[in-house]
């Protein structure tokens, strides 16, 4: 599981968005995620769950992912280069 921004589930949302669970929306100055939500023993559906999204954080996440990846890939490369 990738949590980022406000520990935000990324893989949540993006589970969620492909079931149309989920959307990008505006919130005050900034976006939110919102994930809809229903009443177990009705049904009905509730006020959606809201997540604040900062969007140079999440940038910054993606730039250490990044990084990370490309350390990944140099650690493999010395490993297979020893075979």
């Amino acid at each position: 599981m990738v949590k980022g921004v406000n520990n935000m589930d990324v893989k949540r949302y993006a589970e969620k968005k492909k079931l149309g669970l989920a959307e990008v929306v505006k919130a005050g100055g900034g976006y939110a995620l919102a994930f809809k939500k229903w009443n177990a023993e009705t049904g009905e559906a509730e006020e959606p769950e809201i997540q604040a999204v900062d969007l140079d954080a999440l940038g910054q996440q993606k730039k250490d992912l990044q990084s990370q990846i490309a350390d990944i890939d140099a650690l493999k490369a010395d490993i297979t280069a020893l075979k």
